[in-house]
């Protein structure tokens, strides 16, 4: 059994400072410790001293008139790494800066699969079902993005670090603020340490402009890829105050890869022809290129946290032969998890 006490994240707008103390006071009639932290201010509105010292002096009144306890036990504090994971990207946005017109929305599905020890199966797909480019010339084809490939784990560390269990969260009426009320909690962190590689495909529209002339293409990149991974898991489930459960839990995956395409062909979008030899020496890049992001998605099984489904996020960036400069986002829903 352990006592700590809750935190608070406040979001305010600093003109109606009167009236956050007000709400402060109301929401902290059964509380003596508070520790209150100011997560944004207005930058076009200048705190003038006497009152940021007011406001200072206002929350340790606060802090110390008032008192709670959280009584708390810890169900379950255990890092999963499960051996199938299947994700669902609902929406992804990929955003090319060097052409602007390939910017899509996407649907996909990614995942991995433990093979035999540390040796793991991964994939990711992507196809779009909306594109800017295809809003000027209907015959761009539409974005088709897959890897395929395998990951070995060489190392798996276990550390103990403080986790941040959030048991309530309440936003005003009007969207002044909001109050984050958790626990940081001492908690099991398990890593895994490894190297990645695989086959890359991409089919994508490419506009190449020379003297002052435009041709739409259709473009085919096909490599490979190599870089590292490290997996991070995390599952720390608590009851507090009797029959109110809490809890954080989910895997993290952070990889960086060196990216190399040597096979890339283009199409007329009006022909549907191979593009001349001359026009395909001038459009030539080096295909060298990277890419890092980080993957959030669920874990641990529904037994233990009561959520059969779960949301998944992605982000990654980069530079790619021909695209350029990128960057891509996704919010979905972890499908399986065992």
């Amino acid at each position: 059994m352990k006592f700590d006490l809750p935190v608070y994240h406040i979001n305010f707008q600093p003109q109606k400072l009167h009236r956050l103390l007000i709400d402060i006071l109301q929401h902290c009639q059964n509380t003596k410790h508070c520790v209150f932290y100011r997560k944004s201010i207005s930058a076009n509105f200048a705190i003038k001293k006497m009152k940021k010292t007011l406001f200072i002096a206002a929350v340790i009144i606060c802090s110390n008139v008032f008192s709670q306890q959280i009584n708390y036990t810890i169900t379950r504090n255990q890092p999963v790494f499960p051996k199938y994971s299947l994700n669902l990207d609902l929406l992804n946005m990929d955003a090319n800066f060097n052409n602007s017109d390939n910017l899509s929305f996407n649907a996909g599905l990614w995942g991995y699969a433990n093979i035999l020890g540390g040796l793991e199966a991964q994939f990711n797909i992507q196809k779009s079902y909306a594109q800017l480019a295809r809003l000027v010339n209907k015959n761009y084809v539409g974005n088709i993005e897959a890897s395929v490939g395998t990951a070995y784990f060489l190392k798996q560390l276990d550390r103990t670090e403080n986790v941040r269990v959030v048991l309530s969260e309440k936003t005003s009426y009007d969207g002044r603020y909001t109050l984050t009320k958790y626990l940081m909690i001492p908690g099991t962190v398990s890593y895994k340490f490894g190297v990645q590689g695989g086959a890359y495909y991409r089919l994508s529209p490419y506009e190449f402009e020379v003297q002052y002339d435009s041709k739409d293409l259709n473009m085919t990149n096909i490599g490979l890829y190599a870089g590292g991974v490290i997996k991070r898991s995390t599952s720390l489930i608590i009851n507090y105050n009797g029959a109110n459960t809490a809890m954080y839990s989910g895997n993290w995956d952070f990889f960086a890869d060196a990216m190399i395409l040597p096979v890339s062909s283009f199409k007329d979008t009006q022909t549907q022809s191979a593009i001349s030899a001359s026009d395909k020496e001038l459009i030539k890049q080096s295909p060298l290129g990277f890419r890092a992001g980080c993957r959030l998605y669920q874990a641990d099984k529904r037994e233990n946290t009561g959520k059969r489904f779960g949301v998944c996020y992605t982000g990654t960036f980069g530079k790619k032969p021909y695209q350029g400069w990128f960057l891509s986002a996704s919010i979905g829903i972890t499908l399986l998890k065992k």
